[in-house]
């Protein structure tokens, strides 16, 4: 290096670098590293180019050790832009200290504020990153990325009408990009504007056909419309497209489960848990439960999620938690996502301990929760939209359990098992290979808790029923119907000519529409159809008694709605179809000696609607219980007897 300058060695490297030669250009800065190693300017540039060849990694490295409060201000956002635009988002909490740094020397660049909250953002401090977002639009009013990103902040936070203005306030260069139609769908689709969501969805297909991620929502978002048609064309081509080699990276699997594409399941499931676990530094390895250790006190079981609240997975918390035997069982109730009401109070005062993890990031979540030193953690919420399996990536629990909230495969390794029961386990996808818990009885409870059945029944002539005639029950959401269930029941009325359909359930009134339509099409009459409105549970589950059968749907079968109408003491018709999803309330009414009420054909389901009357169950609460606290001491037993 004699005669050489720190300069000129850099002006060296820079041009290099102008030329497309970063291999070079590296090895010019570290030539000079050899001769100056304490010298900063040369280590920051180090970094740079390290992430021009390809190793952010080693770049991080580097900039986390060069980086401090004193660092120029080009430094820091230098930094900040590397960490934004690394894909597995490496380096966010030192890039979080680097914006802080930099928003706090003067504060008056709206750039250096927007970055800061990007990177908040993706650390899931949601609160915050708005609030630097919020300051960069201060700063610079018509800041429409900005605009977009603070939209995608308060989706997040589940404030759909908030973010609906941000994505107003985006202008037309954002709205070339289909990512954003995408990600606006979300939010009109969580608004109830469902046209609106399809039309977006639509626009970034337009923008770009092979656009996979929009696709799977578009299909997801038709089959909750009920526009069968369409939903089948676009079923062939995600089918087309996927046989090509198209992929898609941010659409939960759970899209697939509605849009019922079962083979496409896997993949999704796949790519979703590598990129939740894409930044994600797992905690030290935790240390095991008391359960494991001399003396055998209770086991510490940790229910987590966004569902412990009036939702259906809350009702199906709130009747088995009560029975828990506390010298057995000590609950630990773990919100992503509290709301107050009701049922979440049942949730409540049924744990040994409750934990609001609402306001904490992802790792800040795992910590709490790995202090616990919990035997199981069972996920209630799983890849639904009140989910949080960033959490669980950090691995805050030796042992982590899928339950309820996401019945199919999560390809993830921060999952260890899923609960079911042997009827659900016996027709698997061939491929199947997530290991499960097996219930001895059933995978869902026989019944909801007896307090929420004081409600008075009102009479049938104020639910719009019929005086006469056998009152067939379906309140499943609308995405779970479909033309060939559709025509089955309609058989099922043509041949009892005194019985009603009585529907309801989760769907937006014109989707409710098309099914009515559908219906009267294949010769139901109008006057057969009878609709419900949406009502409080304890209401709902009254009404409820007023029905002479329930018929679930498949080959997604009802969960929480067929224990629900079970509750209410009424039979259930179901068909046996393949995978937990297709056999849950099948595997209920088998394991409570209902077998005369599960059909294994629709031909069979069809005809088996004609005689049945309601029977007593084989297994109450407490029994289903004590077998699934049986389950977990066995199931942990063998689990970490298989990890010494």
């Amino acid at each position: 290096m004699a005669g050489t300058s720190i300069e000129q060695l850099l002006a060296q490297a820079q041009q290099a670098l102008n030329q497309g030669r970063p291999e070079q250009a590296l090895q010019r800065v570290e030539q000079g590293l050899a001769h100056w190693p304490q010298e900063e300017t040369l280590r920051f540039w180090q970094a740079l180019l390290l992430y021009q060849c390809g190793q952010p990694q080693q770049g991080l490295a580097v900039l986390a050790d060069v980086l401090h409060a004193q660092s120029p201000d080009d430094w820091l956002r230098a930094g900040l832009q590397q960490v934004l635009a690394d894909p597995a988002l490496h380096g966010l909490e030192p890039a979080a200290q680097w914006g802080r740094w930099l928003t706090g020397k003067h504060g008056t660049q709206a750039l250096d504020w927007y970055m800061l909250g990007c990177v908040l953002a993706r650390l899931d401090e949601h609160g915050d990153a708005e609030q630097a977002l919020l300051q960069a639009l201060r700063l610079q009013a018509g800041f429409t990325q900005a605009h977009y990103e603070l939209a995608l902040c308060l989706h997040r936070q589940h404030r759909e009408a908030d973010a609906l203005e941000h994505f107003a306030a985006c202008g037309p260069l954002e709205a070339q990009q289909p990512w954003f139609h995408y990600n606006h769908a979300l939010s009109l689709q969580a608004c109830g504007q469902m046209d609106a969501a399809i039309e977006a969805l639509r626009t970034a297909l337009r923008r770009d056909a092979r656009f996979l991620d929009a696709r799977l929502r578009l299909a997801e978002l038709l089959a909750r419309e009920a526009r069968w048609a369409a939903l089948e064309e676009e079923r062939s081509i995600i089918r087309a497209q996927m046989e090509q080699g198209a992929h898609a990276t941010h659409t939960s699997p759970y899209s697939a489960d509605v849009a019922t594409l079962p083979e496409i399941q896997p993949l999704l499931a796949r790519a979703w848990s590598e990129r939740v676990l894409a930044g994600v530094e797992p905690l030290d390895t935790p240390p095991p439960g008391p359960a494991s250790k001399p003396g055998s006190p209770p086991l510490r079981v940790g229910y987590f999620g966004g569902d412990l609240n009036l939702s259906a997975v809350g009702s199906l918390l709130a009747a088995i938690l009560p029975h828990h035997d506390p010298a057995r069982v000590e609950i630990f109730g773990l919100s992503t996502h509290v709301t107050g009401d009701a049922m979440e109070a049942r949730i409540r005062a049924a744990c040994h301990q409750w934990l609001d993890l609402t306001a904490l990031n992802d790792r800040q979540a795992a910590e709490r929760i790995q202090a616990l030193e919990l035997d199981v953690l069972l996920d209630v919420s799983g890849y639904t939209r009140r989910g949080r399996p960033r959490v669980l990536a950090h691995r805050p629990a030796r042992v982590q359990v899928g339950l309820w909230g996401y019945l199919n495969r999560h390809c993830a390794p921060f999952i260890d098992a899923l609960v079911a029961d042997a009827f659900c386990a016996r027709k698997l996808p061939p491929d199947w290979n997530e290991p499960l818990w097996l219930h001895p009885y059933s995978l869902l409870p026989p019944k909801l808790d007896d307090c929420l059945l004081s409600a008075e029944i009102p009479d049938r002539r104020h639910l719009g029923l019929p005086e006469g005639g056998r009152v067939l029950a379906s309140f499943n959401a609308v995405y779970k119907l479909h033309p060939a269930l559709l025509q089955a029941w309609a058989r099922i009325l043509r041949q009892d000519g005194d019985s009603v359909l009585w529907l309801g359930g989760a769907g937006s009134p014109a989707a409710w529409q098309r099914v009515r339509a559908f219906l009267r099409e294949a010769g139901v009459a109008a006057s057969r159809l009878i609709s419900a409105e949406s009502l409080p549970l304890e209401a709902h589950l009254a009404r409820l008694r007023q029905a002479d059968l329930w018929l679930d749907t498949f080959p997604y079968n009802g969960g929480a709605s067929v224990v629900a109408a079970r509750s209410a003491g009424l039979p259930v018709l179901a068909l046996a179809g393949e995978g937990l999803l297709g056999r849950m309330s099948a595997a209920l009414n088998q394991a409570t000696g209902q077998t005369d009420s599960v059909a294994e054909t629709v031909e069979a389901y069809i005809q088996q609607v004609s005689a049945h009357a309601c029977q007593d169950s084989t297994i109450d609460l407490p029994h289903w219980v004590a077998g699934w606290e049986n389950l977990l001491q066995a199931s942990l037993s063998r689990h970490l007897a298989a990890q010494e």
